[in-house]
C-alpha cells in the first residue's frame, strides 16, 4: 500500500536523472528560453499529474507553498544575483521533482537557506541554525521548540560575540 502511494506521488528517483539532464541540456547548457520553457512545462505537467494537482488552483496553491518555503532564502540573497539564481535552480528542483510532497519541499529549503548562509559567509546565521538543528544534543532542547523565536532572541548575542568565530 505505502509503495503504490509513493509510486503515485510526483516524479520517481529514475526520472529525477531524466529530467536533470534535460533541464541541464535545455535550460542551461544553451541560451534558448522557449526550449527551457517547454522542457519545464512539461516535466511540471507530468510531475504535477503524477502528484494529483489536477485544477489550476491545486497547482497555484503548490506553487505558493514552494515560494513561501523558500522566501527566506531569496530574502538572505538581497540583490545578489549568483545567489538568486541557485536558490531559484534549487526552487525550480524541487518544485517538479517533489510535486505535492511538503515535508520534501520543505527540508530541500532549509537545506538551501544553510548553502545561501554559507556562499554569503553568513556565520552568525550558520551557527544559529546548527543550534537550533542540535541544540538538544546539548541538552538545550527547548531551543527546538522555540525554533526561529530562539533564533531572534539570541541574534544580537552572536553578533556580539562573532569574533570567535575568526579564531
Amino acid at each position: 500500500m505505502a509503495e503504490e502511494a509513493v509510486r503515485w506521488n510526483a516524479l520517481q528517483p529514475q526520472e529525477w536523472i531524466s529530467f536533470a539532464q534535460e533541464i541541464q541540456q535545455d535550460c542551461y547548457n544553451q541560451v534558448n528560453a522557449i526550449t527551457c520553457q517547454l522542457s519545464i512545462q512539461k516535466w511540471k505537467d507530468k510531475s504535477y499529474k503524477d502528484a494529483h494537482l489536477y485544477t489550476k488552483e491545486d497547482r497555484e496553491r503548490w506553487e505558493e507553498y514552494v515560494l513561501s518555503s523558500y522566501s527566506k532564502s531569496f530574502e538572505l540573497c538581497g540583490a545578489n544575483s549568483l545567489c538568486n539564481y541557485h536558490v531559484s535552480k534549487n526552487m525550480l528542483a524541487s518544485m517538479i521533482k517533489f510535486a505535492g510532497r511538503k515535508n520534501s519541499v520543505w527540508e530541500e529549503a532549509y537545506i538551501t537557506e544553510i548553502s545561501v548562509n554559507k556562499l554569503l559567509n553568513n556565520k552568525t546565521n550558520l551557527t544559529l541554525m546548527a543550534v537550533n538543528d542540535f541544540g538538544w544534543m546539548l541538552e538545550i532542547g527547548a531551543f527546538s521548540n522555540f525554533g526561529n523565536k530562539t533564533i531572534q532572541f539570541l541574534k544580537p548575542i552572536f553578533q556580539e560575540i562573532k569574533w570567535l568565530f575568526s579564531l
